[in-house]
């Protein structure tokens, strides 16, 4: 802020002067010279000039710190963290909103109570010498904990600075307040995050080894100690890792490594190699180790001992390759044995066949005989004089003669029916569906010489004086 410039000398000493001499003797202005008046109003009116340029920078200086005034106060109202001020007695004269929320008061819950009301008693007490001590000049910060009108706790960090006056006597003090309740709780889940991690590896049957980027170890568990063949983590000072792997298993260890380093997990299996020379076999599941800013600092992994598991993997492929010779072998004899089973095979259709044509024929021959030698005379005894009860034994006769041969009769095809050529023709048309009169188209002759046929060949295959379908009859012979 500018300051104003002072008022000129001359016109004030004049004034002081006519002033004087009026305060005396009013009638004194009569004796003054014309040219001295004309010089006290010309000094009047550039000292009225003056004072209303003075006045209009007084305003402007009044407006600017008003201004001022302003935006400290958006500030400090507006501020993330709480603030307050308290007088030399300790009472309180200033609060922010923020405060006031923190701790769930009005502000004119703060105005005129003292600090001490919102404390505890351990709490008054750390106040107390902290204001002793800011009353000497001796500031820092320290912690408080503050109690919440619903009773609950806030951990806050105060960050004070002392008032003095021009004669260095304490005024009060006003301190920013921030709470850190959050990361007050947040520290004390990591602690017991870190205190469960601890006791977990400390107490699991997996190995745990931590290492920093450049192979030393930060970290290692019982159980890993166990499997390196070493007494405890005071072993490894001042070694990598490098020495409790083959060769082939560490370049396994840097080319998953390079998977950790861009940020995918990993599990893998290696070999290690105790100080006393024993071997075990291990899967190793691993990660990176981030810093907050996200930077590599190391590595952690757990070290899962399959060494047992892999004797057993090794016995089973053992054992499978035995069993698999085995099933060879006996598949060898079983196959010989198919291909004997198969030989008796081929020679038992071979004689199923031939006994199937043996019955066959048997069945022909012995058809061809009955319509050959039998039913001939059955046709001539039929025409002698026969009494009734000879020709009732005559018909008994041929119609057992036709049950026993009709098995026989049902399995012969058409040439065996004793029909001619032209019936065998003319059955086999009837037998596809076609009528008398396309039959007689076809062969050329009238359908009364089809129907004549077709009679004969009823009579032949057994169906006179039935009303049997010839067709389906025909069919059933196929």
């Amino acid at each position: 802020m500018k300051k104003s410039k002072a008022k000129p000398k001359r016109p004030i000493k004049l004034r002081k002067r006519t002033e004087e001499l009026l305060n005396k003797n009013p009638a004194v202005i009569k004796k003054i010279p014309p040219m001295d008046v004309r010089n006290l109003l010309e000094d009047l009116q550039i000292y009225q000039i003056e004072l209303e340029k003075y006045n209009n920078e007084l305003q402007k200086a009044h407006e600017d710190l008003r201004e001022s005034e302003e935006k400290y106060r958006l500030l400090v109202e507006t501020m993330s963290d709480g603030l307050g001020i308290q007088d030399k007695n300790g009472l309180t004269t200033y609060v922010n909103d923020k405060i006031c929320k923190m701790l769930n008061y009005k502000s004119d819950e703060f105005v005129g109570r003292p600090v001490t009301y919102f404390l505890d008693e351990r709490n008054k007490q750390i106040l107390k010498e902290q204001i002793d001590k800011r009353r000497n000049d001796e500031v820092k910060s320290y912690e408080l904990e503050w109690t919440c009108k619903d009773g609950r706790k806030i951990q806050t960090i105060m960050s004070p600075q002392a008032i003095f006056n021009d004669n260095g006597q304490f005024k009060g003090s006003f301190s920013v307040i921030t709470d850190i309740s959050t990361l007050k709780q947040t520290e004390k889940l990591l602690r017991e995050s870190e205190e469960r991690y601890r006791s977990l590896s400390e107490n699991s049957m997996v190995g745990f080894w931590e290492i920093t980027l450049e192979g030393y170890t930060t970290y290692i568990n019982p159980v890993m100690c166990s499997m390196i063949e070493i007494e405890g983590p005071e072993a490894l000072s001042g070694q990598t890792y490098h020495s409790f792997f083959t060769r082939k298993s560490l370049e396994t260890i840097d080319r998953e490594r390079a998977r950790r380093f861009e940020g995918k997990g990993s599990c893998y299996e290696v070999e290690i190699v105790g100080k006393r020379g024993g071997r075990r076999y291990v899967v190793i599941c691993g990660a990176s180790l981030l810093s907050a800013e996200g930077k590599l600092q190391g590595y952690i992994a757990t070290f899962t001992d399959i060494t047992d598991r892999k004797k057993t993997e090794e016995e089973l492929r053992k054992a499978h390759d035995r069993l698999e010779y085995r099933v060879k072998e006996r598949t060898r004899e079983l196959e010989i044995k198919k291909n004997s089973l198969e030989e008796i095979n081929t020679a038992m259709k071979v004689l199923l066949k031939k006994r199937e044509e043996d019955k066959t024929e048997l069945e022909d021959n012995v058809l061809t005989n009955v319509k050959e030698l039998v039913v001939p005379y059955f046709e001539k005894i039929k025409k002698t004089k026969l009494d009734d009860q000879q020709e009732a034994f005559l018909s008994i006769i041929e119609s057992n003669l036709n049950e026993i041969i009709s098995p026989f009769t049902r399995k012969m095809s058409l040439k065996y029916l004793n029909l001619t050529p032209t019936e065998i023709q003319i059955a086999n048309l009837v037998r596809h569906g076609s009528p008398t009169k396309k039959i007689a188209e076809l062969l050329n002759v009238s359908p009364r010489t089809v129907e004549t046929h077709r009679k004969n060949i009823r009579r032949k295959i057994g169906l006179e004086r039935k009303r049997a379908n010839l067709r389906s009859h025909l069919l059933s012979l196929h």
